[in-house]
C-alpha cells in the first residue's frame, strides 16, 4: 500500500465511533430537553418584600387554621400548584410541610413562588 492512498483513506479509522447504544442516545436527547426547557422556564426567586408577604400569609393560615394555595417551582416540572393545610414549619431547614388531598408534600422555602390563603367565603 502507498503512502499516499495510506493517508487518502477517509475517516475510516474512525468509523465505529460515531455509533452510539440507544440508551445513550435516549440519554443525549433527554439532556437537551432538560436544558431547553430550563432556559424557556427559569426559576425566578421574589424579591425580599413578596417572601415577607408568604412569610406573613403562612403564619395567619397556620394560625387561623385555612387551607392555602403554594406555587412551587420544580427543576423538572415547573410550576405546580399544591393546595392543603400546613402542617408543619421548619425555620431552621427553610421547609414547610403542607397535607395535601394526596399525601403531606415537603417545600423548600426557596421553591416556593407564591402562597394564597384560601378564602372559604368566596
Amino acid at each position: 500500500m502507498s503512502r499516499d492512498r495510506y493517508l487518502k483513506r477517509g475517516n475510516l479509522l474512525w468509523e465505529s465511533s460515531r455509533m452510539m447504544l440507544p440508551e445513550h442516545r435516549e440519554q443525549l436527547l433527554e439532556k437537551r430537553r432538560n436544558e431547553r426547557w430550563q432556559e424557556e422556564n427559569p426559576h425566578v426567586e421574589p424579591d425580599e418584600q413578596e417572601l415577607e408577604r408568604m412569610h406573613v400569609r403562612l403564619s395567619r393560615a397556620v394560625e387561623e387554621n385555612r387551607p392555602v394555595t403554594l406555587t412551587v417551582w420544580n427543576r423538572k416540572q415547573g410550576r405546580r400548584r399544591l393546595q392543603g393545610m400546613i402542617a408543619g414549619m421548619n425555620l431552621s431547614a427553610g421547609t414547610c410541610r403542607i397535607q395535601t388531598d394526596s399525601g403531606p408534600v415537603t417545600v423548600l422555602f426557596c421553591d416556593m413562588v407564591e402562597v394564597d390563603i384560601d378564602d372559604p367565603f368566596f
